[in-house]
């Protein structure tokens, strides 16, 4: 399954495509970024967001963002595909405490965090019972 931020924009409606699996699954070893769709495409969940006021504040976090210096892949369970008011694909990827914007990790924020785990479908967050 191959997915571009330009097809949560199909519509032409502006829309964050959120491609989440269960943030508590175990894997043998780390997913990237890259790697999320097909490692765990069995347990994908997709949604799009298309409220004004997730867009809005998408819009204000990516200009907010701070960059880390440090350099680590993360254990990837949710990516966010999209389309900037620039009309510029951005790739954001999340594992439980970090995210990595187009590649580069951000300083952690846990408002920022929240915001984006907002998006992801509640079961997603659940732990396994």
């Amino acid at each position: 399954m191959i997915i571009h931020s330009s097809q949560a924009q199909k519509t032409h409606e502006r829309s964050i495509l959120v491609l989440s699996a269960n943030f508590n699954s175990v894997t043998d070893k780390s997913v990237n970024c890259n790697e999320f769709v097909n490692a765990l495409n069995s347990q994908l969940k997709m949604s799009k967001v298309i409220s004004s006021d997730s867009l809005q504040l998408l819009e204000i976090c990516l200009k907010k963002m701070k960059w880390s210096e440090e350099k680590k892949e993360l254990n990837v369970r949710a990516k966010f595909l999209y389309m900037n008011s620039d009309q510029k694909d951005v790739v954001i990827c999340m594992d439980n405490e970090e995210i990595m914007v187009d590649g580069k990790l951000i300083e952690r924020d846990p408002q920022i965090i929240s915001f984006f785990k907002s998006m992801v479908p509640k079961d997603q967050l659940a732990k396994a019972k």
